[in-house]
């Protein structure tokens, strides 16, 4: 055995009967990490051992308002250029990824690199990932008591963003590497970052066409 799996065994043990760090799981830590293995599972999906889970179903009824934002104002120099970049992103990572061999685990720029070409073969455009990105921006905007204004930009943010934008298509279900649970949090916090940097000065622009919205269905008759 070499001396640092004899080290790891060693801490290991130490640690086996050490609680999680989230504030009342009780449950014990998994290996050396801070969390218990459903905690440390929650993180690497969510950002966040304690993260809400923010679904489809949640985001969908903001879609419509995204949408016809977005089509109204889609001459606008601004949103053709964030469709415009997003679009590149998909092309170029097509582009890279073609002919190239299945990316190793570690390996995360392959790895976004391959599910972004998927989403570009799939006919997903820069147009469909900002609606995606606008929705999520008005339901934080909507929901102050689930996620609200502060969860914007953070790495809840970044991985709720990249979750939903690789769901647009079906994955290979026989492939259990490719599949969006078990892809790396590296690949996701990517991911989110990288399009969250394209989208947050246009997001940022139309918040008050957000305020104006929230405030049209606040008085709107019931």
């Amino acid at each position: 055995m070499s001396p640092r799996a004899r080290q790891w065994r060693e801490r290991t043990q130490e640690r086996q009967y050490t609680e999680c760090d989230v504030q009342g799981c009780g449950r014990l830590v998994h290996g050396l990490s801070r969390w218990c293995s459903r905690c440390a599972t929650h993180q690497g999906r969510y950002g966040s051992p304690t993260a809400p889970v923010v679904l489809r179903r949640d985001v969908r009824p903001y879609e419509a308002t995204a949408r016809r934002l977005v089509r109204i104002n889609r001459k606008h120099d601004a949103i053709k250029l964030v469709c415009k970049s997003l679009s590149d992103m998909l092309a170029s990572s097509a582009l890279l990824d073609h002919g190239k061999p299945t990316p190793k685990r570690m390996d995360v720029e392959g790895r976004l690199r391959r599910e972004l070409a998927r989403l570009h073969s799939a006919g997903v455009t820069g147009r469909t990932i900002l609606i995606l990105a606008l929705s999520l921006h008005i339901y934080a905007r909507n929901s102050p008591g689930v996620v609200g204004l502060q969860w914007l930009g953070t790495r809840r943010h970044r991985f709720a963003l990249a979750r939903h934008v690789l769901q647009f298509t079906r994955r290979n279900r026989r492939d259990r590497a490719s599949r969006v649970p078990l892809l790396s949090p590296r690949v996701l916090d990517l991911c989110g970052e990288r399009m969250i940097q394209i989208t947050d000065q246009l997001l940022t622009a139309l918040e008050p066409a957000f305020a104006r919205q929230s405030a049209s269905h606040q008085g709107s008759p019931s």
